[in-house]
């Protein structure tokens, strides 16, 4: 906490997800005062770096279902999906239902 206001950076949330058992730790770089462009019709409250972390979570096991997605991030299921839909590009999921995963777009 100390280094982020030497720096003036913006004050680091803890977010607690009881239900997971978990203490999320978002650590904004912008300057106090610094505006941030937030996607139109985000909630405040998405962390900004979901569809990179989206990407990381696919990356790390092919398998995980959107639920998991959402668990882990800490968002609902419909917002992963709405992330996902954007991510096309980038990735896609190849089969059907449980038997199916997900594959990284290589371009």
């Amino acid at each position: 906490m100390s280094a982020w206001n030497e720096k003036h950076w913006i004050k680091p949330e803890l977010i607690e997800q009881t239900e997971l058992m978990q203490v999320k730790l978002v650590l904004h770089v912008l300057h106090e005062g610094d505006t941030q462009s937030v996607p139109q019709g985000v909630p405040q409250d998405v962390p900004q770096d979901v569809p990179q972390t989206i990407i990381e979570l696919i990356y790390n096991n092919p398998n995980i279902t959107r639920e998991d997605i959402a668990k882990q991030i800490g968002v609902s299921t419909k917002t992963i999906g709405r992330y996902l839909k954007k991510l096309e590009d980038k990735v896609r999921f190849v089969g059907s239902g449980y038997s199916g995963h997900w594959e990284i777009i290589q371009k």
